[in-house]
């Protein structure tokens, strides 16, 4: 979890604290659920994580927000939701997500190492 600017006993840093607590723990009923196949229950947990952060005013940590489609809002998992691709134009090197519910694609650059 990132570590907040705010002062530790202030009471927006207990609750941006709080928020992501409650953010990790629906993500990862989110991803029990969409390996289950309950891939509804899934998209609506991920829409209630995104009105969280939105009215709590906190950012979704960058490896969940990578994780849930913008479009369509499901869990991407690789193999049941996502199909993952690495693809390179010329220096650039993406990690390339497809949903496979709405098409929508998701690049990540990335630096190849050697």
């Amino acid at each position: 979890m990132k570590k907040s600017k705010l002062k530790k006993g202030s009471k927006k840093a207990k609750l941006e604290e709080l928020v992501h607590e409650r953010i990790e723990i629906l993500y990862n009923i989110s991803s029990q659920e969409t390996i289950k196949g309950n891939i509804n229950y899934a998209r609506e947990l991920n829409e209630l994580i995104f009105r969280i952060s939105l009215k709590n005013k906190v950012k979704i940590p960058l490896n969940i927000k990578r994780s849930i489609c913008k479009n369509c809002h499901v869990t991407l998992v690789p193999g049941i939701t996502s199909s993952v691709r690495i693809k390179s134009q010329g220096k650039m090197h993406y990690l390339t997500i497809r949903c496979v519910k709405c098409g929508y694609i998701k690049r990540i650059p990335f630096k190849k190492v050697h």
